[in-house]
């Protein structure tokens, strides 16, 4: 049985989607830090942000069982960052 996200890609709170406008680098060590990663590579998320983005929501992907396949998840993250971003960080809370 596959599973998607919890939230569709472009649905988000106005205060996400601000922080992610304004603060994205913040926003993706957030989102990190709910997926489980160690402070390190939160911080390695926050500082190569988005160059890591597409990682990290592949490691969500796998670890949640969730459909999809890499190709999907470079270029999403890379193409969107913020919105991937948005929707990790809410897939833990």
């Amino acid at each position: 049985m596959s599973k998607d996200f919890k939230n569709r890609l472009f649905v988000c709170s106005i205060t996400d989607f601000l922080m992610s406008c304004f603060f994205p680098n913040v926003q993706a060590l957030f989102a990190s830090d709910n997926a489980g990663e160690s402070l390190l590579k939160s911080i390695f998320q926050c500082l190569l942000y988005p160059f890591l983005v597409p990682f990290l929501r592949n490691k969500v992907r796998k670890e949640k069982e969730i459909e999809g396949n890499v190709c999907q998840d470079v270029a999403l993250g890379l193409l969107c960052p913020c919105c991937v971003v948005i929707q990790l960080k809410t897939e833990f809370e």
